[in-house]
């Protein structure tokens, strides 16, 4: 009777956090759809004349040689990925929406492709695969939705950018990255981890996608792979260690082929950068709840299992090496150039790896020190819990119709006839700001029409 009792309260437990979880999901989907398209993505789509080199020199090649300098020399792939993505998939997409409809939606379906992604990833790396307890399962799934922010603390923790090119660059890279360090994680854990070979086709491809994709990737490889071989020394084939060493040969390559794009400006000097840098750091420890609220959360964490004392050395290990990994990535930050529109270099972009290392400590901590509780400390621990995820969702329970005045301004450029169409300065349409010359909007206009939102190839100002 007992028995049946608990199999049913645990049955109930799954249905509610399925439940929770669904809505969790569809609340993020309805955010993704409801967010501006922002900058860069006509122009790379397109591309304009600007991004054009970079599509016919997948490896860098002019820029090696014969020294020529233009945009992204190592990001072929994100480049490459981002213009094929959308000049198939919203017409696709056509078949069942409006032209216009089709570039948000085929937004979305990117943005949530990548979500649930990140936290099925991320659960595994917390649970060490995926559980055969599925409550285990659905709770970390649930409890990783809800770190994943759309709008609420975005912009100090935000790992899926509302932008596609942003997405493109840096969420999607660093998180096919963790698809591939994925089974040295495992064997890190397992001695007796096997490699089938549906996992070296599946890696082999990433060895030449990652060096060119976004720009973290390089310099978190060039980090984190010697700490792994050293890790992993006594488990590792001469295959294993061959994909390991090509990724880092090549990411090497890539890292050299950077100092020729142009969009580099003048590095500031070390002690400007490491100034700005605490800046953003007090913002970003100041302006918004949720880093702070994560990071004290990990040091409840750190000492209550400094107080069981059962944490497993492996693991010390695991948290020794991510902090050093991410502080040395962080101190080199400043060496990889300087943006002026990101003037104090740390930035919810630029911080992304630790943001996942942040969520992925918390996670894996909370998951060691839940089965060491008993009765009553157990069911505190699980409502603390309940109340950070509870606070995590209320603050991200905004942003709908945030992209209602990029939309209207597309309907009224759809409905003109004139030559060149002056639109309200209300918000920037698709671009980073207001498009303040016609030959701003020539890259856009080429699109619009390729995409069948206008009927001619048109041009467009803004606040005239």
């Amino acid at each position: 009777m007992a028995k049946a009792r608990h199999s049913q309260y645990q049955l109930l437990i799954k249905a509610v956090l399925l439940v929770l979880l669904l809505v969790d999901l569809s609340w993020s989907c309805l955010q993704y759809h409801h967010q501006p398209i922002g900058g860069d993505l006509t122009a790379l789509v397109l591309p304009d004349a600007r991004n054009a080199t970079i599509l016919e020199e997948p490896f860098g090649f002019k820029a090696i040689f014969e020294g020529e300098r233009y945009v992204g020399t190592n990001r072929y792939f994100a480049h490459k990925s981002l213009a094929v993505y959308f000049k198939t998939v919203p017409f696709w997409i056509q078949h069942f929406v409006s032209p216009m409809e089709s570039i948000y939606l085929s937004a979305t379906l990117l943005k949530m492709a990548v979500h649930l992604g990140y936290i099925l990833l991320l659960s595994c790396y917390i649970l060490g695969g995926i559980a055969r307890q599925p409550l285990a399962f659905l709770g970390t799934l649930l409890f990783c939705s809800a770190l994943f922010q759309a709008y609420g603390y975005y912009d100090t923790i935000g790992v899926i950018a509302g932008s596609p090119t942003y997405l493109s660059f840096y969420g999607i890279p660093i998180l096919l990255f963790l698809f591939f360090l994925w089974p040295f994680y495992r064997s890190y854990q397992l001695d007796d981890y096997q490699w089938s070979w549906h996992r070296y086709a599946l890696l082999c491809p990433l060895i030449l996608y990652l060096p060119f994709s976004g720009p973290l990737v390089a310099p978190l490889v060039l980090l984190s792979s010697p700490l792994v071989l050293f890790a992993l020394r006594k488990k590792l084939g001469i295959a294993q260690n061959i994909l390991l060493v090509a990724l880092w040969f090549l990411c090497l390559y890539s890292f050299y082929l950077g100092q020729f794009n142009a969009e580099n400006q003048q590095a500031l000097a070390y002690p400007e950068a490491l100034r700005r840098m605490g800046s953003a750091v007090l913002f970003l420890l100041s302006s918004k709840l949720g880093l702070p609220l994560i990071l004290s959360f990990l040091l409840i964490n750190a000492g209550l299992l400094y107080r069981q004392r059962q944490f497993l050395l492996q693991d010390q290990w695991l948290f020794l090496g991510l902090a050093l990994v991410l502080f040395v990535y962080l101190m080199a930050l400043p060496l990889g150039g300087y943006r002026d529109y990101r003037p104090n270099i740390l930035r919810h972009d630029t911080l992304i790896p630790v943001t996942l290392g942040l969520f992925w400590a918390l996670g894996r901590s909370c998951w060691y020190i839940l089965p060491l509780l008993k009765s009553y400390r157990r069911a505190i621990y699980l409502s603390a819990i309940g109340l950070f995820l509870i606070i995590f969702t209320l603050a991200d329970f905004n942003g709908l119709h945030a992209n209602a005045c990029e939309r209207n301004l597309l309907q009224q450029l759809s409905q003109s006839t004139a030559e060149v169409v002056s639109l309200p300065a209300t918000c920037p349409l698709w671009a980073w700001g207001l498009t303040i010359s016609p030959e701003q909007s020539e890259t856009t206009g080429k699109l619009l029409f390729f995409w069948g939102i206008v009927d001619r190839e048109v041009r467009f100002v803004q606040g005239e």
